[in-house]
């Protein structure tokens, strides 16, 4: 695949996700039928991926362990949960979300799809596309007019939600779309919610451009990604960004203690927030309430090997609640995921002369650590799946490890 074909494949990835929801709410309504079968463009990427990796295991007859350990567990949750839960469409429904994300990332990986990808194009179409978002945004804040009628994903919730539940009543999706009065800004999201968990790590990547790439032309943006996050009224995008300057900073450092120290960051930050959750006037939110009787919850109802597919998605704000009551024991594996992957960003960052590494390839690299170690933090107190930045996060973490390895490989040729 040409350099050309890499970069506009990525690209239609991004933009296919990021507009799917408004995207296809606004062609079913306007065509009056529903769109399945274009809704199936990453299951048909992922078909695709496992039948080239069928092929490459049939030419070099070569395994990789961690797929086939990836491919095995997700073969068995899947017969697992509908012997137990009997309903194959919620069972479909939680491997579209939870698992093809990191299954379609990890085997573009290993067919080395993003190899030869020019990052400085990716990064730049990712701006792009964010400031069209931000655009957007500002658009549904200045032309709401008080009425539920002005926001376009008013309705789309409310279908959403009388197609699981006919009798749904209209006033508990309010408070996803408003706060005391005011538009609670999604853009195209459907939440305002994934709305700010993108600004945040968009204000990331900006803050490090700022800094690394001494790029003061991006000042400006990083004070619009700002009001965009507080128009969009979601305390967890400011925490984040916050965590994530925080965590800059400290795998900067010269000091190897302090760097070290970064890793820990996201714990200390799950910690602190269970501590102001539990004292002051927390206990007096019903937001606070709720979730901290979703952990007890996850103590009570939590069994060995879990309660399969298909029974718990979308039923707690915690993504890890939804890991250890759906997986039992075997959630570990999601946790080893995340710090293989962790690992990995660290190795290629302690070797970035080595791999000769050019400076957006570097922002990358840096970007996704931060990335990785912030969602560790927001995996615990917010339910992700479906949400942009859930496939960002394994899309960029592999695109940028498949440059890391191919350069490696290229430079073990030329020694």
């Amino acid at each position: 695949m040409s350099l050309n074909k890499q970069n506009i494949l990525a690209s239609s990835i991004l933009l296919y996700l990021i507009s799917y929801d408004f995207l296809f709410f606004n062609l079913e309504e306007a065509l009056g039928l529903k769109l399945y079968i274009l809704k199936t463009y990453f299951e048909l990427i992922g078909l695709s991926m496992i039948t080239a990796y069928l092929f490459y295991v049939t030419k070099f007859f070569r395994f990789h362990k961690s797929l086939v350990i990836v491919v095995g567990f997700i073969s068995f949750s899947i017969v697992y949960g509908m012997a137990l839960n009997k309903d194959i469409f919620a069972v479909v429904k939680d491997f579209r979300l939870f698992f093809l994300p990191i299954l379609i990332s990890l085997l573009l990986y290993y067919l080395n799809i993003f190899q030869l990808i020019n990052i400085r194009r990716l990064i730049i179409f990712y701006i792009f596309m964010s400031i069209m978002l931000m655009l957007y945004g500002f658009y549904e804040y200045i032309v709401f007019d008080g009425t539920v009628s002005s926001i376009w994903r008013y309705e789309f919730l409310l279908q959403a939600k009388r197609e699981l539940d006919p009798d749904f009543l209209d006033h508990r999706v309010l408070y996803q779309v408003l706060r005391d009065g005011s538009i609670r800004v999604a853009s195209i999201f459907i939440s305002a919610l994934d709305y700010s968990f993108y600004l945040a790590t968009f204000g990331i990547l900006t803050f490090i451009m700022i800094l690394r790439l001494r790029n003061i032309y991006f000042i400006p943006l990083f004070i619009v990604i700002l009001f965009s996050l507080y128009i969009s009224q979601v305390r967890t995008g400011f925490i984040l960004l916050f965590l994530g300057i925080v965590i800059y900073f400290l795998i900067n450092s010269k000091i190897k203690i302090i760097r070290l120290l970064s890793f820990f960051v996201p714990f200390i930050a799950i910690i602190g927030t269970f501590l102001v959750m539990l004292t002051g006037n927390s206990l007096n939110d019903t937001s606070t309430l709720g979730r901290l009787v979703q952990h007890l919850q996850l103590i009570d109802e939590f069994t060995v090997f879990g309660s399969g597919m298909g029974k718990y998605a979308f039923s707690f704000d915690s993504l890890y609640i939804y890991v250890f009551l759906t997986y039992g024991v075997f959630s570990v594996l999601f946790f080893y995921i995340q710090y293989w992957i962790i690992n990995k960003l660290i190795i290629v960052n302690n070797n970035i002369r080595k791999i000769n590494f050019n400076r957006y390839e570097i922002l990358l690299v840096q970007f996704m650590i931060i990335y990785n170690l912030v969602s560790l933090y927001l995996f615990a107190f917010q339910h992700t799946l479906g949400a942009p930045t859930f496939f960002i996060l394994y899309f960029f973490s592999f695109i940028i490890l498949s440059k890391a390895k191919y350069k490696l490989k290229q430079q073990s040729l030329y020694e």
